[in-house]
C-alpha cells in the first residue's frame, strides 16, 4: 500500500460537524465541571464529581491477538460478546452527552464494526467538545473516511521491527507492514483533516528495547507519545516490570524530555507510574461503559456491578444506582496504574501543574484509556 493512499481532502458530508475550536480541556463546559470538581475535591469528604470523559467499549471483537491484551486473555475478543445495535448505540451517545463533554470510542478494535461511521457522524452532531478513538490501525485503509469524524486518534505502536510488531499482535508480517503504512498515512494528513494523533506504547519487558525508536518515529511523523505500563486484568503492574532497571531508566528519560512535543505525559504522570505512590482514584471522572451500554461501577479493575445506562436514562442515575447497591467507591489508594483513573486524578492533586503542561501540550485526560 503506499503510504500517499489515504485521501487529504475532507469530504462536504462530514466537514459541516467539524468544529474550529480547539478539543479537549480547553472547552469552558468542560472547564467549568473541571472547576466544580476541583471544589468539591477539597472541601467534600465523599465528593460526587462529574466526568471528564466518558469511555465506551464500543466492541470486544479484535482482528489481532495482543500477547499484552487483557480482553483477550479473557477470551473477550474473540468470544462473540454481545454489543448494541446501531439504533441503541446512538441512543447511548445521547445519554452520554448528556453528562459529559468528551468521547473516547475504543474497543477491541472499534473498526470492526460495521457501523462505526454512523456512530461518529452522530456522535459529531451531539457537539462533544472532543470524540477520540483508539485503533490497532490495521483496517485504515479501508476506511480512511473515518479521519474526518474524530479529534484524536490513539494508535498502538509496539515496536518497529516487523518481525517483533508481528510476535506480540499474533499476525503475520504484512499485517505488521500495513499497521506501519496506515499510522504513516495517517499521520500525514492530521493537519488537513483537523485531527491529533497520539501513539500509545505499553511498556512490558519485551517491548523496553524497543522504547526509544518508537519515539524516535513519533518526532519524525508529527505524533504524540504516551506510555503505560503492562497490566493485569484488575489494572495492577504485572509482576517484574517494575524490578527491571530499564522501566525507570525509560520512565527517567521521558521526565526529564517531557517539554518534547512528542511526548505526551505529563511529568507527574510519569513520576506516578514509576513509583506507584498511594493515590485516590476518582473512577466517576471517566466512566467506562461495556459494548452493551452498561457502566462499570465503581470500575471495571475493582469490580462491582454493570447498571444498563439505557435503561438508567443518565449517567448521573447510573452512579446513583450504583452507589445504591453497592455503597461508594472504594479508597483503593493507588492499586490500579491505569492512565485514564490516574491522570483524571492527578489534574485533581495538582492542577496548576498539569493545567500547564495541559496547555502547553493539549494534553487531555484518559488519553490512553
Amino acid at each position: 500500500m503506499s503510504t500517499h493512499a489515504i485521501d487529504h481532502r475532507v469530504s462536504p458530508a462530514s466537514r459541516s460537524p467539524r468544529r474550529s475550536r480547539r478539543p479537549g480541556l480547553l472547552s469552558w463546559e468542560l472547564a467549568a465541571g473541571f472547576a466544580r470538581n476541583l471544589f468539591r475535591h477539597h472541601t467534600q469528604t465523599d465528593p460526587v464529581l462529574e466526568p471528564f470523559v466518558a469511555a465506551w467499549f464500543t466492541t470486544y471483537r479484535c482482528n489481532l491477538r495482543c500477547s499484552y491484551c487483557i480482553l483477550a486473555e479473557k477470551g473477550w475478543t474473540h468470544g462473540g460478546q454481545p454489543e448494541l445495535n446501531t439504533e441503541d448505540g446512538v441512543r447511548l451517545l445521547h445519554i452520554l452527552r448528556q453528562g459529559c463533554p468528551n468521547l473516547y470510542l475504543t474497543g477491541g478494535e472499534p473498526m470492526v464494526r460495521k457501523d462505526l461511521d454512523e456512530l461518529l457522524r452522530a456522535a459529531r452532531s451531539l457537539d462533544f467538545a472532543c470524540v477520540s478513538m483508539v485503533s490497532n490501525m490495521s483496517l485504515l485503509h479501508r476506511r480512511p473516511e473515518l479521519l474526518d469524524l474524530i479529534d484524536n486518534l490513539v494508535v498502538s505502536i509496539d515496536s518497529l521491527d516487523e518481525a517483533a510488531c508481528a510476535a506480540v499482535i499474533g499476525a503475520p508480517h504484512r499485517t505488521a507492514a500495513r499497521i506501519r503504512e496506515n499510522i504513516v498515512a495517517a499521520a500525514a494528513v492530521q493537519r488537513d483533516k483537523g485531527f491529533r494523533m497520539a501513539a500509545n506504547f505499553v511498556i512490558t519487558r519485551q517491548s523496553l528495547g524497543h522504547a526509544r525508536e518508537v519515539l524516535d518515529f513519533c518526532r519524525e511523523h508529527g505524533i504524540r507519545l504516551t506510555v503505560g505500563p503492562e497490566l493485569s486484568f484488575d489494572g495492577r503492574v504485572v509482576d517484574g516490570l517494575r524490578e527491571d532497571p530499564r522501566y525507570g531508566e525509560l520512565l527517567d528519560e521521558l521526565i526529564r524530555d517531557r517539554r518534547d512535543p512528542a511526548v505526551l505525559d505529563s511529568g507527574p504522570y510519569l513520576e506516578a507510574i514509576r513509583d506507584l505512590p498511594p493515590f485516590p482514584c476518582y473512577p466517576a471522572l471517566t466512566p467506562r461503559i461495556s459494548p452493551m451500554g452498561e457502566l462499570y461501577y465503581p470500575c471495571r479493575p475493582a469490580g462491582g456491578a454493570e447498571i444498563d445506562l439505557l435503561e438508567a436514562g443518565s449517567l448521573g442515575e447510573a452512579q446513583r444506582i450504583g452507589r445504591q447497591r453497592h455503597g461508594p467507591p472504594p479508597r483503593c489508594q493507588g492499586r490500579c496504574a491505569m492512565n485514564c483513573y490516574l491522570t483524571p486524578t492527578l489534574f485533581l492533586e495538582r492542577p496548576l501543574a498539569l493545567a500547564w503542561e495541559h496547555l502547553q501540550g493539549e494534553l487531555m485526560p484518559g488519553s490512553s484509556c
